[in-house]
C-alpha cells in the first residue's frame, strides 16, 4: 500500500519560526548518546562498526537509567535481552531516538512510567523484539507528600518518517501505540500466525495526523481497555488487516 516518499515531510514543521522545537526534553539521570564512542564510554556496551551498515552498539548488562540517542545517523542499540528501567517521573523514556536517521532498538524489554520507545524528529528507524511494560509512578518529595502520574505510552511515533516495528508488546500504557504526524508507519507481526500484543491500555493504537499507515497482526486486549484503533482525522492511506481487537465495553475501531 506504499509509494516512495521523502520522510523528512514527516518533521518538517508548518508552525510559524520559532514556534517549534525539535529537540526532547531530557529528565536528570538518562543516559545520552550523542557519538559512536558513547556506546562504550557511556552505556558501556559493544561497539561493532561494519561497513556499509549502521554501527551496532550491544549492551552488557541491565540499565537503570533510560537511553536517549541523538544526531545520529546509523546507529542501532542492541539490548542482548536486558531490561532498561526508567521509573523517575513523566518526561522520561525506556529509549529515545531524537534528531536521527537509520537508526533502531531491539532485543529489550523496558519498564517504565514514562513512555517505552519514544522517536521524534527521525527518519528510517526499526524496532524489533522490544517488548514494554508500562506502570503507575508515586513521587515522594517528602514524608506524606507524593504525586500519582498515570503511565506513558508504550510506542510513540512522533513528526518522523519511515518506521518499521516488528514483534513488539506492550503493557499498561495510556497508549499502547501511539503515531503523531507520522508517515509510512509500518507495524507488523514477526511471522502471519503471530500478534503483537497491547494488553491493559487505555488505546491500544492512537493515531493523529498520520499517513501511510499499515497496521497487521496486532491484537489489543484488556478488561480496562476503552478504544481498539483509533484514527484521526479519517484518510485513505491507512490499512489495517488481521489484527485482533478484544475490547469488552469499548469501542473497537475508530476511521
Amino acid at each position: 500500500p506504499y509509494t516512495a516518499v521523502d520522510a523528512t515531510q514527516a518533521f518538517v514543521s508548518t508552525l510559524p519560526a520559532g514556534m517549534f522545537v525539535f529537540e526532547i526534553g531530557i529528565s536528570q539521570g538518562t543516559l545520552v548518546v550523542d557519538a559512536l564512542s558513547d556506546c562504550v564510554d557511556v552505556l558501556g556496551g559493544v561497539l561493532d562498526t561494519p561497513d556499509n551498515a549502521p554501527a551496532t552498539c550491544t549492551l552488557t548488562e541491565d540499565k537503570s537509567q533510560g537511553i536517549v540517542v541523538r544526531n545520529q545517523q546509523g546507529f542501532i542499540l542492541d539490548c542482548a535481552g536486558h531490561r532498561i528501567t526508567h521509573r523517575d517521573g513523566p518526561g522520561n523514556y525506556g529509549v529515545a531516538f531524537n534528531n536521527a536517521a537509520e537508526v533502531g532498538v531491539k532485543n529489550c524489554d523496558i519498564d517504565s512510567n514514562g513512555d517505552g520507545v519514544f522517536i521524534f524528529n527521525a527518519a528510517d528507524v526499526d524496532f524489533s523484539n522490544v517488548h514494554v511494560v508500562n506502570r503507575q509512578a508515586e513521587i515522594c518529595t517528602a514524608p506524606g507528600i507524593c504525586v500519582v502520574y498515570e503511565p506513558g505510552d508504550g510506542l510513540v511515533v512522533s513528526w518522523a518518517g519511515a518506521i518499521h516495528g516488528r514483534d513488539f508488546s506492550v503493557s499498561g500504557a495510556t497508549n499502547g501505540l501511539s503515531l503523531d504526524n507520522a508517515v509510512q508507519v509500518e507495524l507488523v507481526a514477526a511471522t502471519a500466525t503471530d500478534f503483537n500484543v497491547l494488553s491493559d491500555v487505555s488505546t491500544g493504537l492512537m493515531s493523529l495526523s498520520s499517513t501511510l499507515v499499515h497496521v497487521s497482526g496486532l491484537r489489543v486486549e484488556g478488561a480496562a481497555t476503552e478504544r481498539g484503533f483509533y484514527f484521526f482525522p479519517r484518510n485513505d492511506s491507512v490499512t489495517v488487516e488481521s489484527c485482533d481487537i478484544a475490547v469488552p465495553t469499548g469501542i473497537g475501531l475508530v476511521l
